[in-house]
């Protein structure tokens, strides 16, 4: 299985715990998910991903950035049309862990 991830967070644990079953892929530069989504890079297109996840911590996301998650999606769900694009609800994942769900010192 190929996994994209794409991130306004870090996803270096994630991955790594990922990278023990599958083959990952990581957007470039410190939260590029939306730019990564919109014009993607060869090395995502050559990846051929399966499944895209699309982790967004609101939290941390610029004014505005919420509307573009929308065409974000499509975007990602256009060109590759044979992957599950994902893109969970955080915000109520943390809601439910409380302050466990977020290390400052990871961020």
């Amino acid at each position: 299985m190929r996994i994209a991830l794409l991130s306004n967070a870090t996803v270096d644990v994630l991955a790594g715990m990922l990278r023990e079953e599958a083959d990952v892929w990581t957007a470039p530069g410190a939260g590029a998910w939306l730019e990564t989504a919109l014009a993607l890079p060869e090395s995502l297109v050559a990846f051929a991903p399966d499944t895209i996840a699309v982790l967004i911590d609101r939290r941390f996301a610029p004014a505005g950035s919420a509307e573009r998650l929308d065409d974000a999606l499509a975007a990602l769900k256009a060109a590759f049309p044979r992957a599950a694009v994902l893109a969970p609800d955080l915000a109520a994942l943390f809601a439910d862990l409380g302050e466990d769900a977020y290390d400052a010192r990871l961020w």
